[in-house]
Parts: structure tokens; C-alpha cells; sequence
């Protein structure tokens, strides 16, 4: 019988291209993953497709209704201002956002995406919205595939991603071009998580380096937004030492190797590091109305009640006592 006819290779026993011996670990069956590893190799073969669908009609449809009538509006109008008044190249465009705003010196990838938008479109805002619309639709959809990754059911990833894509709280960021880039930020976010999720499973190197470099540029492109983001990277390294630990049972030193371990956290770190360095560099302060203590308990307090008060409490107590038509 040849080795061929003989052997039978079982979910997550594929050579991962990173080990030396011949008898490396993962092809050895005293080194067998976890049983939930087959399910997660498995579970992305049938309705990701659908389901992708599915929340981007929900997306599209919650806003072709008013996507056409959109305009401009506050803040908006000091960005065009400005770039209608700069060199109409790329370039031209970037310096004069650069130079127009102290504050978006910070989030480089702000400025670019509003130099491209008004590059394409000028003053003619559907453009605009219809891009919007597109990053908001991948962001639920990026939102669908890391839970699925992370080992979650179908139908809890669906519900997850459905009620985000609807969720009050950042409405404005629906058609106000001012604000376009925190969804962007987001979504380049999940991109990066999604990345590093994919790469930890077993696949040749030239695999997981690609899904590696999907990683460091979507948290480079989100940590040049907005600050939102940085903790949430944070958060990324702790869900993929864990999702390691979840499908491997040596973790994701089994996966990596521990030199391999560390280099592949530790490129997240670095980054942002890079990230928070620049911002602190370009950052303009503009003082504390009290003390650090002080203004913590404040962004916290008024967290709360934004979220749970005006978009939670109050848009019940809305409903309730709207009048009758």
C-alpha cells in the first residue's frame, strides 16, 4: 500500500511551513488540536455567502430611502471650503487639509480619504454617500466574518452584525462627511483582527504572511484615523492568544513556535507603537478643565448616559409619546 493510499490527514494536520524537521509538530497526532477546530475549518463552507448578503441588504436598505437626498452639512462645509480653494491634485489637496486643521494632523488617514472623496467627486455629495454606505456595509459584514472566526454560531453572528449595523449611536456617521472616517477606522479595524484570526490557523507560511500584512495595514490605516480604535488593538492581542489557546492545545506557540509567537504579536505592538508616537508628536493640546482624574470620570459618566440615556432611555421614551399621524 503506498503512503498515499494509507494515509489520512486530519483537519488541521497540513503543514504549516514554519517548522524545520520533517517530524514537526503539526503533523504529529500527539500534537491534535482541539475538537471545536474542525467545526472552525468547517463552518465557513456553507452560508457566509448568504449571510454576507443578507446584511448588506440590510445596510442598503436602511439607507437607500434617503441616500439620494443627502447634502452637506455643518463641518462639511469648512473641509470643502478648503479644498475647493487648494491645488486640485492629490497632493494639493492633502497639504491644504494638513496645513487647514491643527486638530486632523493627527489622522493622516482622515485627510486622505477626504482629499480622494473630493478628488472623485467634488461638490456633488451622492458620491460620497454611496462610498459611505460601501464601508459601512463591509464593516457589518468584517463584523459577521471575525465572529464567525472567533468560533461564534451562525445565527448569533448574524444577529450580532444585524443589530450593530442598526445601532442609534453612531447614526450621524450615516451622512455627515465630516465623520466618514470613524466608519472607515472601524472597519479597517475588523480587517486587522480578521487578519490576525485567519493567519493563527494552519496554512502555508506564504499564507499566513499575507494574512499578516491584511493585519499590520488595516491597523495601520485605523490607527492613523481616529483614536477610538487604539485600545480595541489591545484587545486584539489578548483574542488571538486566546483563539490559540482555543484551537490548539499548545496555543499559539503549537501554531508559531515561541520566536515565531513573539514576532507575530509583537509586529502589533510595534505598530502601535509607531501609531501612538506620531499621534503624540502631531497631537495639539488644548487643556483639561480640571485634572486628569477628573476629566477620566467625565468621559466615562458621559459615556453612559449618552449611550444608554439618549440613544437607550430617551429613544424609548420617544417612541412611547410620539404623536398619532
Amino acid at each position: 500500500m503506498s503512503h498515499n493510499e494509507g494515509s489520512h490527514t486530519r483537519p488541521g494536520e497540513e503543514l504549516s511551513g514554519l517548522t524545520g524537521p520533517s517530524h514537526h509538530r503539526t503533523v504529529n497526532r500527539e500534537a491534535a488540536v482541539l475538537p471545536d477546530s474542525a467545526y472552525l475549518a468547517a463552518q465557513h463552507r456553507g452560508g457566509a455567502p448568504l449571510d454576507a448578503a443578507f446584511l448588506s441588504l440590510i445596510v442598503i436598505g436602511s439607507m437607500i430611502p434617503y441616500v439620494t437626498r443627502l447634502g452637506f452639512y455643518g463641518d462639511d462645509w469648512a473641509f470643502l471650503g478648503a479644498l475647493s480653494t487648494s491645488d486640485q491634485s492629490l497632493v494639493g489637496l492633502w497639504e491644504r487639509e494638513y496645513e487647514f486643521n491643527a486638530g486632523l494632523r493627527t489622522r493622516p488617514t482622515q485627510i486622505l480619504y477626504q482629499a480622494v472623496l473630493y478628488a472623485l467627486f467634488g461638490l456633488r455629495p451622492l458620491g460620497y454617500h454611496i462610498t459611505n454606505m460601501a464601508v459601512l456595509t463591509a464593516m457589518v459584514v468584517l463584523l459577521y466574518m471575525v465572529l464567525r472566526e472567533l468560533g461564534f454560531s451562525r445565527s448569533i453572528a448574524v444577529g450580532i452584525s444585524a443589530i450593530y449595523s442598526l445601532l442609534p449611536n453612531y447614526s450621524t456617521n450615516r451622512f455627515w462627511f465630516a465623520a466618514f472616517g470613524y466608519t472607515l477606522s472601524m472597519t479597517c479595524y475588523l480587517l486587522s483582527l480578521y487578519g490576525d484570526l485567519k493567519a493563527i490557523r494552519r496554512h502555508p507560511l506564504r499564507v499566513l504572511v499575507a494574512w499578516k500584512l491584511v493585519s499590520l495595514f488595516g491597523l495601520l490605516i485605523a490607527g492613523f484615523g481616529y483614536e477610538i480604535v487604539i485600545p480595541l488593538f489591545v484587545l486584539n492581542a489578548v483574542l488571538v492568544w486566546f483563539q490559540a489557546r482555543r484551537v490548539y492545545k499548545g496555543g499559539l506557540p503549537e501554531r508559531l513556535g515561541p520566536t515565531g509567537s513573539i514576532l507575530f504579536l509583537g509586529s502589533n505592538l510595534v505598530m502601535l507603537a509607531l501609531v501612538v508616537a506620531y499621534k503624540a508628536i502631531t497631537a495639539q493640546g488644548v487643556g483639561l478643565a480640571g485634572s486628569i482624574p477628573f476629566h477620566i470620570v467625565r468621559l466615562v459618566v458621559g459615556s453612559v448616559l449618552m449611550n444608554y440615556g439618549m440613544y437607550g432611555l430617551a429613544s424609548i421614551f420617544h417612541e412611547g409619546h410620539r404623536p398619532a399621524c
